[in-house]
């Protein structure tokens, strides 16, 4: 259902090529990339029916340089069904950080054949699809591993809500070395987020359970 052609031209323009959708034309992008540290701005022009046909022009900004851009093109720009809905949506890397990546994040629209900004998304930490859950899966890790923050979310009725998350904390001895962690595991019910498990892991494998049950902690991770 995806079809990539990236190339350069004119040394600032990549050209992509989507299918967004089985019964639609192919279409095309052309990426025009900031040349300078000073310019973020960068211009995204779809075109339908294989560069035929005008469809909108989308401004946006990055921290990402245009060398960046060169050297990772498939995987800056690209086109993945976030919605669930049949159609493919573009994302656009905005920032890349230890433990996260940030995009921004377009929308297929059916109705009007267009992309739409979506503010929800584009706030998540490295948000990625799950197509067996049907849900978008985020995570925010720390450098040292043994920290992280994990969500998921499901569209319903057009919007986002948060379905499950997944906290853990590190803390720290005199050495910088981890004493213990702790883990926060919540899930909606009932329409309101829920502590289902809250427990805590120290440096010789003691598990202390604080509230909820245990199982759904899943595992800990230290290092």
């Amino acid at each position: 259902m995806l079809e990539v052609n990236a190339q350069a031209q004119k040394s600032e323009t990549l050209i992509y090529n989507f299918k967004i959708n089985n019964k639609l034309p192919i279409y095309q992008f052309h990426l025009k990339l900031p040349t300078s540290e000073e310019d973020s701005g960068i211009s995204i022009k779809v075109f339908g029916k294989n560069s035929y046909s005008f469809v909108q022009e989308i401004i946006t900004d990055t921290d990402l340089s245009y060398e960046e851009f060169r050297k990772n093109k498939t995987e800056y720009f690209s086109a993945v069904d976030y919605n669930f809905d049949g159609y493919l949506d573009i994302k656009l890397v905005s920032v890349i950080a230890s433990g996260l990546e940030r995009y921004e994040v377009w929308l297929f629209n059916s109705k009007t054949k267009r992309f739409d900004f979506n503010k929800e998304i584009s706030d998540l930490s490295t948000p990625i699809p799950n197509f067996q859950t049907r849900q978008i899966d985020t995570s925010d890790t720390s450098s040292a591993g043994a920290e992280h923050y994990y969500e998921s979310y499901a569209f319903k009725h057009g919007k986002l809500y948060l379905i499950k998350s997944d906290q853990q904390t590190a803390r720290p001895g005199k050495n910088g070395q981890i004493i213990y962690v702790t883990k926060i595991v919540r899930e909606r019910r009932f329409g309101k987020m829920k502590i289902v498990c809250e427990a805590s892991f120290d440096l010789e494998s003691r598990v202390t359970l604080l509230k909820g049950v245990l199982s759904k902690c899943g595992d800990f991770v230290s290092k």
